[in-house]
């Protein structure tokens, strides 16, 4: 049995979900910058694909964090 969104699962405590977001965060944050410091070492459009990268990264990191951390509306 899955549990709803917005309750954590048993057995994982406020730190695990905690650590789980945050470090969540910093890899897509990572993921963006590197992507976009590649695209644009192989487009020659320093340094705009980085920080367009880094722009999504943060935001689809915020986004996952807000999602996860967020109760549930069919929560009491």
């Amino acid at each position: 049995m899955t549990p709803d969104r917005g309750t954590r699962p048993r057995g994982r405590s406020a730190w695990g979900l905690a650590l789980g977001a945050g470090s969540e965060l910093v890899v897509s944050v990572l993921a963006g910058v590197f992507a976009g410091r590649w695209l644009d070492g192989r487009l020659g459009t320093q340094p705009w694909l980085a920080l367009l990268g880094t722009v999504a990264g943060i935001s689809l990191g915020l986004y996952r964090l807000i999602r996860e951390t967020a109760p549930s509306k069919d929560a009491p």
